[in-house]
């Protein structure tokens, strides 16, 4: 037996670099598209509109998935936030039902209107 090291096998990525055009983003803000063959994940950020009273959400950048780097993905994903909250503590998320929030929507927009926002 030898010691010699593998050769690499074609096409199988050997480390990983960064582009000269990588750009980091924060995001508070998702939204998910869906065509029969990709799913897209558009990600932004809430901003107030100053003088307004009012936020709007910013897009950044979308990133385009095949459906098997994109179920990839969401297999890996419940794994890295439990590692996460096991060395930071437990995230906590309220998520209110679509009735509720489009009720809430539909205030807002009455109140806006009143005030000549909208």
């Amino acid at each position: 037996m030898t010691n010699e090291p593998l050769e690499p096998e074609l096409g199988v990525p050997q480390g990983t670099e960064k582009a000269d055009t990588f750009r980091e983003f924060y995001s508070n803000h998702f939204r998910l598209g869906v065509t029969p063959f990709d799913l897209v994940l558009t990600f932004g950020h809430i901003v107030e509109k100053p003088g307004e009273g009012t936020t709007a959400i910013v897009e950044d950048m979308a990133v385009r998935l095949s459906p098997q780097t994109f179920k990839f993905i969401t297999q890996a994903l419940p794994g890295a936030m439990t590692l996460w909250e096991s060395q930071f503590g437990q995230v906590q998320v309220q998520v209110k039902p679509p009735e509720e929030v489009l009720a809430a929507m539909k205030t807002l927009a009455e109140e806006l209107k009143k005030k000549g926002a909208l």
